[in-house]
C-alpha cells in the first residue's frame, strides 16, 4: 500500500528540507506544492527528494492541499497524510496516523493535539483558544464535533479522497466522456477554513472521521507562521459566508 505524504509550503525555505528528509525517512513519496512562495522554498524541497509542484500565485492553505491530495491520487496514493511544512508534527508519527485507515477503522484521520496522550511543547494559551474556537465553529456550521478541527497533520484513505475531490486517476481522466462528467467537488475554500470545511463534507458524506494523539513542537518561527486573531476572524467569516451561499 503506497503512502505520499503532501506538504503544502509558502516561504518556507527555512523550514523545508528538515521536513521532506524527515518525512522520507519513513515514506517514500513527498509532494510538496510551492504557494507563489518568493524564497527558495521550491529549490531546496526539490533538493531534498520531494516532488514539487507549483502555484504561480500565493492561492492559500486549502487551494495548495486540494492540488496535493489530487496529485498524491494520481501518483497512485492508497493513503495520503499531510503534514505542516513549519515542522510543528513528528513524521515518526506518520505510522500511527495512518493506522486506523489500515485496519479500516477510519476513512480520515486526525492528528489531535489535545487528546491526553499528546505532547504539546511551546503551545501559547492564545493558539489554544483559537484551535477551540475553531472547534465550536465548525460545529456551529457543520454540526459535527472534533477536538482538534484545526490540525494540519491528516491522513487521508483512498476512498475518502475520491468520494472528496472526485476520482482523478489517469486511466479516468483520458477518458473525454468521463471527464466531462468529473463531479466538481463540493470543497470549494482555499484558505484556513479548508480545515473545517472538508470536516463537514466529511461528515455529510458519510465518511468515518477518527483522531489520534500527535506530539507538535512550537516555536517562534511556528507561531508567527500559524493562525492569529486576524487570520481566525477572516476563517470564521469566510466559513459563515460560504455556508449561507451553499
Amino acid at each position: 500500500m503506497r503512502t505520499i505524504v503532501v506538504i503544502p509550503a509558502f516561504n518556507e525555505a527555512r523550514t523545508i528540507r528538515e521536513v521532506v528528509r524527515g518525512c522520507l525517512s519513513y515514506i517514500e513519496d513527498v509532494i510538496v506544492v510551492d504557494d507563489g512562495s518568493d524564497d527558495a522554498t521550491r529549490a531546496i524541497a526539490r533538493e531534498a527528494g520531494a516532488y514539487v509542484y507549483t502555484h504561480l500565485t500565493n492561492r492559500g492553505y486549502g487551494a495548495a492541499l486540494k492540488t496535493g491530495i489530487i496529485a498524491a491520487q494520481l501518483r497512485g496514493a492508497d493513503y495520503v497524510v499531510t503534514i505542516d511544512a513549519d515542522g510543528q508534527h513528528e513524521p515518526s508519527e506518520i505510522a500511527s496516523l495512518i493506522a486506523p485507515l489500515q485496519d479500516f477503522n477510519a476513512d480520515i484521520v486526525i492528528g489531535d493535539r489535545f487528546h491526553e496522550r499528546s505532547r504539546r511543547r511551546g503551545m501559547s494559551f492564545f493558539r489554544a483558544i483559537l484551535i477551540v474556537l475553531g472547534n465550536v465553529f465548525t460545529w456551529l456550521l457543520y454540526g459535527v464535533w472534533i477536538h482538534d478541527t484545526q490540525s494540519g497533520f491528516r491522513a487521508y484513505s483512498r476512498t475518502a479522497v475520491i468520494t472528496l475531490f472526485g476520482d482523478y486517476t489517469s486511466a479516468f481522466i483520458c477518458d473525454k466522456a468521463k471527464r466531462d462528467d468529473l463531479r466538481i467537488s463540493a470543497l470549494q475554500a482555499e484558505g484556513m477554513e479548508f480545515s473545517s470545511e472538508i470536516i463537514g463534507e466529511a461528515s455529510r458524506q458519510g465518511l468515518r472521521i477518527a483522531l489520534v494523539p500527535i506530539t507538535v513542537h512550537y516555536t517562534d518561527y511556528s507561531l508567527a507562521k500559524g493562525q492569529n486573531f486576524s487570520t481566525g476572524i477572516k476563517t470564521a467569516l469566510k466559513l459563515l459566508l460560504r455556508r449561507i451561499l451553499r
